[in-house]
């Protein structure tokens, strides 16, 4: 193959890699289920941060805060 034809491979092969590259999500992303979001005592938001610390509250305005599986209740 010349030169030219070597170039244009590499730069498809390199755009291919691109593409398929953004399809990729490390790490997952992680997603709390809608369950009891209809309101009423029993519905409950979730959040995760970067570092790993888990949030819940509910509608009570109490909100749970877990880090390295020790859980702690706050009134808000």
């Amino acid at each position: 193959m010349d030169r030219y034809t070597k170039t244009v491979l590499t730069v498809i092969a390199g755009s291919l890699l691109v593409l398929v590259g953004n399809q990729i999500d490390f790490p997952s992303k992680a997603v709390a289920s809608n369950a009891g979001s209809g309101g009423g005592a029993n519905a409950i938001a979730v959040a995760v941060d970067d570092l790993g610390n888990v949030y819940f509250a509910n509608d009570r305005q109490n909100v749970i805060h877990c880090q390295n599986g020790k859980c702690v209740k706050h009134s808000m």
